[in-house]
């Protein structure tokens, strides 16, 4: 694991992106599946989507601990909202839209 974890520090490095880790044995730690995949260059992260309004204890959190630095955030939200009903999609619209 510490291996891990210096192959992403150094790939991070090299692309000028800071990257800090929260303290081993917390949740968060244990859930951050990011990893560097030597074999094509990447850095392959874990996305914490939260859906709700900012500190509403009951938002909905999904992970999604496979976002390839290549892909746009825009994709990778979009594969979390083709998953859902007409009518939520046409909220995330308004919301998009900024009429929140």
């Amino acid at each position: 694991r510490f291996r891990a974890i210096k192959q992403v520090e150094r790939a991070c490095s090299a692309r000028k992106i800071v990257w800090r880790t929260v303290a081993a044995g917390m949740k968060q730690r244990r859930e951050n599946a990011t990893r560097y995949r030597a074999e094509d260059d990447t850095l392959v992260w874990t996305v914490r989507w939260r859906f709700g309004a900012p500190r509403v204890p009951d938002a909905f959190v999904v992970l999604d601990r496979a976002v390839a630095e290549t892909t746009t955030l825009q994709e990778a939200l979009d594969r979390h909202l083709v998953q859902h009903t007409k009518r939520d999609a046409k909220w995330y619209a308004r919301w998009r839209a900024g009429a929140r």
